[in-house]
């Protein structure tokens, strides 16, 4: 992009007057950005795959065709997962998924095939029974009348296949007809009604997953919804489940050129796919490199005010006034600071899970950073407390406390609700004025110094043990990680 702008200026050519040819003899890791760059400049682009002997002479080129990209994403950020207790009933996962996405006009998805690693259905049982028997011992259960802890966990079926399904992203038009084609009329009257007030990208999620749930629907013995975060972090990073067999429809078979590894990135949402995780190397200079950083900042801290406001404010002004720079951002955004909590106290690697972004910009041609931005949630002087919190957010009600945990945790409020409880999220940067290094923080009037940026979770937790305790406790009573326990009365009430 920067050297198409530099030939314009060069040559005060019209964007009709230029023809730009990409050639290469390797296109696995170029044809996403290839197809991002033709969509978005007017002049024509072409790209084409060199065939070479064996003395790297050319002997033949072949025409690249750009594949079809949404917001820069190939894949719709609304998945499925499927869990199988053996290869048949797979297998005819697999089948009923063609039949079914035949049916509803999805042409265009993957299902990828996955198995479960060495011990992960003992591990998972371990930690059910572990939960289980935190909620109730085996006497009282057995008082009444109730099976034991181990009966229970001796009971659940062992799943060792996952099939993972994720589409391009359709159009509204197209899910219509697929959603009219299976749906009941009585249910599509009230759908139809359920969606009318909806717009954007609530709407568009909506439209996708009443298609993903209308007849038919493919087998399977548990299934779960799927999202970028679950499929890379739970799935790949955390169980460790093993990638067997990425298995392609519609254009995306056709395309030899789009490699596995590119799927599977896409699927994990590093571009701003998903609103956890967002990283991009990029050039001030560039609008269109820029642009794109907004968008995916725009999406990735769509509810984080704090720090998309002050990122997109920083970018602005970098952009304006040191073009010259290379850039590097890296954004991790759970949005739940009371989950990011417990995982901090209870996880070895606790420290993965605390939010933060870095935004570190490169004289030309260097690869040490001559500036590093940064975000941190840092303490503040508010004076919280459990039971205050489940009243002012949750209705007083700790079932509303855990709901999130069943869409991966995601709380939309959190920054809100963190700064109630004595956190806020803050952006700074480490200057050197007058020969010292000092920290100073971004707020509405600019930089301002600051005396010292400290761990801000260990802070917290000297600073409010009480609160700490509670939430941390809550957790490890009705969560084992991979479901929730909900304590009941005798007439059916969750007990908080």
């Amino acid at each position: 992009m920067k050297y198409l702008e530099a030939v314009k200026a060069a040559l005060s050519a019209r964007d009709s007057e230029i023809r730009i040819l990409v050639v290469s003899t390797e296109w696995r890791e170029l044809l996403v950005p290839f197809s991002s760059f033709v969509r978005r400049v007017t002049c024509q682009v072409e790209g084409f795959r060199l065939t070479v002997d064996e003395n790297n002479i050319p002997v033949s080129a072949e025409k690249v065709a750009p594949v079809d990209l949404v917001a820069d994403r190939l894949f719709a950020p609304w998945h499925e997962v499927n869990l199988y207790e053996d290869r048949p009933a797979l297998d005819g996962g697999v089948a009923g998924y063609e039949a079914s996405c035949a049916a509803k006009g999805i042409d265009n998805y993957v299902l990828i095939v996955m198995e479960a690693q060495a011990g992960f259905h003992e591990a998972s049982a371990a930690s059910i029974k572990a939960a289980l028997d935190a909620i109730c011992g085996d006497e009282e259960r057995s008082a009444l009348g109730m099976r034991n802890s181990t009966e229970i966990v001796e009971w659940l079926p062992e799943h060792r296949f996952l099939l993972y399904f994720a589409t391009l992203q359709m159009s509204e038009e197209d899910c219509w007809a697929g959603i009219r084609a299976g749906a009941e009329s009585e249910d599509l009257a009230e759908f139809e009604s359920y969606v009318e007030e909806m717009t954007g990208e609530e709407r568009l999620c909506t439209l996708h997953e009443k298609l993903y749930e209308v007849e038919p629907s493919p087998p399977r013995d548990y299934y779960e919804i799927g999202y970028p975060a679950k499929f890379g972090t739970k799935l790949l990073d955390t169980e460790g489940w093993q990638i067997l067999e990425v298995r392609r429809y519609g254009t995306l078979r056709s395309n030899s050129l789009l490699a596995d590894d590119a799927i599977v990135s896409d699927l994990r949402g590093t571009d701003g796919n998903s609103a956890q995780k967002f990283s991009r190397d990029f050039m001030l200079s560039s609008k269109a490199e820029v642009a794109e950083v907004r968008a995916g900042i725009q999406r990735c801290l769509r509810d984080n005010a704090p720090w998309r406001l002050q990122l997109l404010r920083m970018i602005d002004e970098l952009s304006a006034n040191r073009p010259e720079l290379h850039a590097r951002l890296r954004v991790f955004n759970p949005s739940n600071f009371c989950l990011t909590l417990y995982l901090v106290a209870s996880r070895p690697d606790g420290e993965s899970y605390v939010p933060d972004y870095t935004l570190a910009l490169f004289e030309p041609g260097s690869e040490e950073p001559d500036e590093i931005i940064f975000g941190a949630m840092q303490p503040n002087d508010a004076s919280p407390s459990f039971t205050k919190l489940l009243h002012d957010y949750y209705e007083g009600d700790g079932f509303r406390f855990l709901l999130n945990l069943n869409w991966g945790g995601y709380e939309s409020r959190d920054p809100e609700i963190a700064r109630s409880l004595g956190m806020s999220y803050k952006t700074f940067k480490l200057v050197t004025a007058n020969g010292q290094q000092q920290y100073v923080e971004l707020d509405e009037l600019g930089w301002q110094p600051r005396g010292q940026v400290v761990d801000g979770f260990a802070q917290y937790f000297e600073r409010f043990p009480d609160l700490c305790h509670d939430v941390c406790e809550y957790y490890a009573t009705h969560w084992n990680g991979v479901m929730t326990m909900h304590d009941r009365d005798e007439e059916g009430n969750f007990r908080t």
